[in-house]
């Protein structure tokens, strides 16, 4: 018969086993990991892809503002911040994305 792993352990280290089971850590380790696949995408698209410029331009730029969105959302923690706050480093940067690539393709 199978023992309960509450009943072997204390009290103390079932509430840190829990904890570290709803850790927003983990949340981080895997956006930083995903900035990181990302990084290395903007490498791999500057070197070595068939696309034009201005599309691998583009595809940088749009992976440059994701990487900033979940730094600023998650690492700042403006997530849990007042929406105004929110709405105000959202509209910065996608205005600064969109200021890059306006001047990029227009200018």
């Amino acid at each position: 018969m199978a023992r309960d792993p509450s009943d072997i352990l204390p009290a103390a280290v079932n509430e840190v086993g829990a904890t570290m089971r709803r850790s927003p850590k983990t949340l981080l380790v895997v956006l930083w990991a995903l900035m990181s696949v990302f990084t290395g995408l903007s490498l791999f698209m500057t070197h070595s892809t068939r696309l034009g410029v201005e599309a691998v331009y583009a595809l940088i730029c749009s992976l440059t503002y994701l990487k900033c969105r979940f730094v600023i959302m998650n690492f700042m923690e403006i997530r849990d911040a007042p929406i105004g706050w929110r709405m105000f480093f959202e509209v910065w940067i996608l205005g600064v994305t969109g200021m890059i690539l306006f001047l990029k393709f227009v200018a």
